[in-house]
């Protein structure tokens, strides 16, 4: 022991102009035990919490606007506001769908069991469908795994779809939109545009942050039950009482 100890003077000196005295005496204790030992392959270094990949970042604040307002968090500004790691609008509005789909009440022959998966289909916003895909990936809703579906111009309505997004109000978008009115989904667009169109929920800038507004003539129209919690906190509800 005090062979290895001598032999490590150097390697005393060094670890303590580093870490400091108290530092140094755990540092050279442990090489007085386990000797010099091989040095650590790069590898092996954990990256710093400074290095994470800045879209994980982005995920992680888009997550908590999505609850707040759903009444699980206090109000803030939006996160698109902090720069340079704030989430991209096409993040939050997926988080925000995602987040819808847990407060809507579908036709019963809409679920038929317990097992059929929630489908969203999206329309005009190759944006925000690529990071649905990414979002729902390990996030059930209720137990229901969440698969994101394109819809192509000009495609037929698929009424096994449970939320249709719409994002785009020109052309052949926004006649996506018109061919689902009637059906049991829940139709999205990404514009107060929505509301006249006969979308049931519409997201709309408020004070830099994105919010939705709701339509129960249209959620009615479709068969849908909107959660008074979601209605409570949309900026404006198109026919209520």
């Amino acid at each position: 022991m005090a062979l290895r100890w001598r032999g490590n003077a150097r390697r005393r000196r060094v670890a303590a102009a580093t870490l400091g005295a108290d530092s140094a005496k755990v540092a050279v204790n442990r090489l007085a035990i386990s000797g010099p030992g091989p040095r650590p392959s790069p590898r092996a270094i954990r990256p710093s919490a400074s290095r994470i990949v800045p879209s994980t970042r982005r995920w992680a604040l888009a997550l908590p606007l999505a609850l707040v307002l759903f009444g699980l968090g206090s109000p803030s500004p939006l996160a698109q506001d902090r720069e340079p790691d704030a989430p991209t609008d096409a993040q939050i509005k997926a988080a925000y769908i995602h987040r819808f789909l847990g407060f809507v009440e579908w036709p019963a022959s809409q679920l038929p069991s317990a097992a059929t998966p929630l489908l969203v289909g999206v329309a005009g916003a190759d944006a925000v469908q690529l990071e649905l895909e990414r979002f729902v990936q390990g996030r059930p809703v209720q137990g229901r795994p969440v698969e994101v579906q394109r819809i192509a111009p000009d495609t037929p309505p698929r009424r096994q779809l449970h939320v249709v997004f719409v994002g785009d109000e020109r052309g052949a978008a926004r006649r996506v939109l018109d061919g689902y009115r009637d059906l049991p989904v829940l139709t999205v667009a990404d514009g107060p545009w929505g509301a006249e169109a006969g979308a049931v929920l519409s997201f709309v800038p408020q004070d830099g942050r994105v919010r939705f507004q709701a339509s129960l003539p249209a959620a009615e129209r479709a068969g849908l039950r909107l959660s008074a919690r979601l209605l409570g906190v949309a900026v404006r509800v198109t026919g209520a009482p």
